[in-house]
């Protein structure tokens, strides 16, 4: 419970649910849909299901053994709120599980022991993946409550159908004593709908993988041409690569959940009952099969990486290959210009006004003389072409200096930091109690600086 007294503790879920509206919801007053499923006492116990289109506190009232309600997600929306707020005044929810809410928070186990009894909750999240469909987040929350006559409840914010199934096959089992012994069977219950949603999304998302896997080697294939590389989804590839990591977030969550549970039970310490045992093992076991999907999950993000570094290797090839095309044009272009330069160059110097070409009226000969302009083009072209080439040569090799004081200057920073890495390692090893303490220190202090 909290240390200091939480005088209203639900008006910032209030507050913050003013004016807040679902997309899409059709005008009108608001409604909280619930389904109750109760376990009333009596010689033959009795399962009551309450069907309403809109909560009222009410509904709670009188004696049940066991009553669990399936409600929509704990949305901060005003539509919301009074139903939301209504349950939590009914079954004295913690302002904390709120408050998680508003901060979006995606993993948690709480448990509370107060003037009314025991409670426990957690929040979940989760992203589903639908094939040709966009991908949504699913954020459900659960809460327990035993009051101090035993009588148990727990509330679904927005259970998922395989939750919803596993609960439904639980009453009508009428396997209640458990629960009445140990409430925390009902979150066993929630986890294994959790987890069999979970571990299908997995198994599907095997398909579509092996079929991205099988466009890329088939673009690998030597005999394919080049065209198949762009049939290559590299958005696909990408899309997949986060779907992957965000369901490992899932799962590390759910990990994280049964190890509070597990943990919770083993700190109690009066958990020695067959069904606190049961419960024990069954909890460990639901940690055996997340940690199985969890190596799934690591094992399709590998593949996916390496699909992504084999389509980028076969993109570079592919450039590789027309850059190598490319440069066997120009290399023909190249032999072609050498070939035909020697006659335009010849061409050019006859056909310009550097020589005179007369024809002798006596005889009908031609005379080519050369004109003035001749001397005229080797006094201004020599001169020209030995500067130009001096100062491309000059150019050239001043470069040279300052690029090897460059790479001297680079070499030596790297020494030096090498250097004072050693130094250090060798202090650490001199002193590596002190130095231990120093960085103890040093991790306090940050840890006292102002956020």
């Amino acid at each position: 419970m909290s240390w200091t007294r939480v005088l209203n503790g639900y008006q910032t879920f209030k507050d913050r649910a003013v004016g807040a509206v679902l997309p899409g919801a059709p005008p009108g007053p608001p409604r909280f849909p619930v389904t109750i499923w109760e376990v009333r006492d009596g010689s033959s116990p009795a399962i009551c299901t309450h069907l309403s289109e809109n909560f009222h506190p009410t509904f709670l009232k009188g004696s049940a053994r066991i009553r669990i309600i399936l409600a929509p997600v704990d949305h901060v929306l005003e539509q919301y709120s009074h139903g939301i707020l209504g349950l939590c005044d009914a079954l004295s929810i913690p302002p904390d599980f709120l408050t998680e809410r508003l901060q979006n928070v995606c993993h948690s186990f709480g448990t509370q022991t107060d003037e009314q009894g025991f409670a426990a909750w957690f929040h979940y999240l989760c992203k589903m993946i639908r094939r040709d469909i966009n991908h949504d987040w699913q954020k459900y929350g659960f809460f327990l409550r035993k009051d101090c006559e035993g009588n148990v409840a727990l509330v679904c914010f927005g259970a998922s159908p395989a939750v919803k199934n596993r609960l439904q096959n639980f009453i009508n089992a009428g396997a209640w004593t458990a629960v009445e012994h140990e409430p925390l069977v009902l979150f066993d219950l929630v986890l294994d709908g959790l987890y069999t949603e979970v571990d299908t999304t997995v198994w599907d998302l095997l398909d579509d993988i092996s079929r991205l896997e099988r466009t890329v080697l088939v673009a690998a294939d030597a005999k394919v041409s080049n065209s198949k590389v762009g049939a290559i989804n590299f958005s696909e590839l990408h899309d997949w690569a986060k779907n992957l990591i965000h369901l490992g977030e899932v799962v590390e969550s759910c990990l994280l959940t049964v190890k509070e549970a597990i943990s919770y039970l083993e700190d109690r310490g009066e958990g020695n009952s067959a069904v606190s045992s049961q419960l024990r093992e069954r909890l460990r076991y639901r940690r055996s099969l997340f940690n199985s999907t969890k190596l799934r999950l690591d094992s399709l993000s590998k593949r996916v990486n390496n699909t992504i570094n084999l389509a980028f290797n076969l993109v570079t090839q592919q450039d590789s290959r027309l850059m190598v095309r490319d440069s066997t044009s120009m290399a023909i272009i190249s032999f072609v210009t050498v070939i035909f330069l020697p006659t335009a160059g010849v061409a050019a110097v006859i056909g310009s006004q550097l020589f005179v070409t007369e024809r002798s009226e006596e005889n009908g000969a031609l005379t080519v003389t050369p004109s003035p302009l001749f001397t005229i083009l080797w006094w201004i072209a020599v001169p020209l072409t030995l500067l130009t080439t001096g100062f491309a040569l000059y150019c050239r090799l001043s470069a040279v200096p300052r690029r090897s004081k460059a790479q001297s200057e680079k070499f030596e920073d790297a020494k030096g930091a090498r250097q004072g890495w050693t130094s250090s390692s060798s202090t650490f090893d001199m002193y590596p109690s002190r130095t231990l303490v120093n960085m103890e220190d040093a991790s306090v202090e940050d840890k006292r600086q102002p956020v």
